[in-house]
């Protein structure tokens, strides 16, 4: 009977170490599920985030059609139209604006589409020294993308104004302006 007891106690034994095995098992299995779908739930969240900053950008780029056309028709200077739009802002003032020294450069390329080319040019008038000045400022607010470069204004005591007889002032404006249309034909 000895013999038997030893049997069921050894018995006994093995079922326990089986049970803490099996149960060793069965948490690891749990840990190993929880770990699989933590990482499914982060996954799941990343594509769910791209895919609202996706729509995002859809609807900003769909919404901001109009605006980036009137960017194009802004951008696309050509010299003929800038010769008028120097020759208004002439009229606009009292004097006569005079361009010269035009010459094309290139600015810049976008991803090997759209090369932005540039052109200044020297812009020169006299008149009296309000029409002067104020045609230096007009030249700096043109409805275009541009920037005036450098301006003098000089006084020319020997000269007399056509308009007034006051003494003339000369005014010369170097402007560059950028456009994405051909500038070097």
């Amino acid at each position: 009977m000895k013999g038997h007891t030893i049997y069921i106690a050894w018995s006994l034994s093995l079922l326990a170490v089986l049970a803490w095995a099996g149960i060793g098992s069965f948490a690891y299995r749990i840990n190993v599920l929880e770990n699989t779908r933590e990482a499914n739930m982060q996954s799941v969240q990343a594509h769910s985030r791209q895919s609202v900053q996706a729509s995002y950008l859809h609807g900003v780029v769909m919404a901001s059609a109009t605006q980036r056309a009137q960017l194009d028709a802004l951008i696309a200077v050509d010299p003929a139209s800038l010769a008028d739009m120097i020759n208004s802002v002439g009229t606009s003032t009292g004097v006569a604006i005079k361009i010269s020294n035009a010459s094309a450069e290139n600015v810049s390329s976008v991803d090997g589409k759209m090369t932005l080319q540039g052109f200044s040019f020297l812009a020169s008038a006299e008149g009296n020294f309000a029409s002067a000045l104020y045609a230096a400022s007009l030249l700096e607010s043109l409805p275009i993308p541009s920037s005036v470069q450098q301006i003098n204004l000089t006084h020319a005591e020997s000269a007399v104004d056509t308009s007034g007889g006051n003494a003339a002032w000369q005014m010369s404006a170097q402007v560059r302006v950028l456009s994405v249309s051909n500038t070097s034909s």
